[in-house]
């Protein structure tokens, strides 16, 4: 999960130094439609990894909410890739899909009556100011970037299948037949000691 993050990183700023000055103002879609159509395409395909892969590990954990959401999440993502970057549709759900997680992620917080909460609910505010009003696509692709903070703490933090079988495994012995099993084991190697010193 963190070397596809690191990779998606990656191939943002290749594109960014490729198209130069012009790129920070363009959303992701729109570098799909430049000279480096094939970059644009891979992030997508990075984007969609990283759902794939929460989608996953929240399935094999038993977070079923989790699992539905970035599979809605990589039904958006492919349809938005899917889309030219200024149809109706494409504009509405490359809206739709932030808004989708960053409701997601806040009732996560408020559930887990989390401090991080606040936080979240100021992101997208602070990260205007941060790019200090730019363009959409600034801000866009700054929230592309938290989101996949996001989802790394998030996987991170969900139980892999080794965990979940531990936690569920039922103890079927009790406190008394452990007791009597330990008894027993020291009982049988003491008399075994014994056996061999005679």
């Amino acid at each position: 999960m963190k070397g596809i993050s690191l990779t998606l990183l990656g191939v943002l700023a290749v594109l960014h130094w490729l198209e130069g000055n012009r790129a920070t103002a363009l959303p992701l879609s729109m570098f799909r439609d430049g000279n480096h159509a094939w970059l644009g395409y891979v992030a997508f395909a990075l984007l969609i990894l990283i759902g794939l892969a929460i989608a996953r590990r929240a399935y094999v954990s038993g977070d079923l909410l989790a699992c539905l959401v970035y599979v809605v999440a990589i039904a958006l993502l492919s349809a938005i890739a899917a889309t030219p970057s200024f149809d109706s549709f494409h504009i509405f759900i490359s809206l739709l899909l932030p808004f989708i997680l960053y409701v997601y992620y806040l009732t996560l917080l408020y559930s887990g009556a989390s401090r991080w909460m606040f936080l979240h609910l100021c992101i997208p505010v602070i990260l205007l100011f941060a790019i200090r009003f730019h363009s959409f696509g600034a801000w866009q692709k700054s929230m592309i970037l938290y989101f996949g903070l996001v989802a790394n703490v998030h996987y991170g933090l969900l139980p892999g299948p080794a965990r979940k079988m531990a936690q569920r495994r039922p103890s079927s012995e009790t406190q008394w037949d452990r007791d009597e099993r330990r008894l027993a084991e020291g009982w049988i190697g003491k008399s075994r000691t014994q056996r061999s010193v005679d």
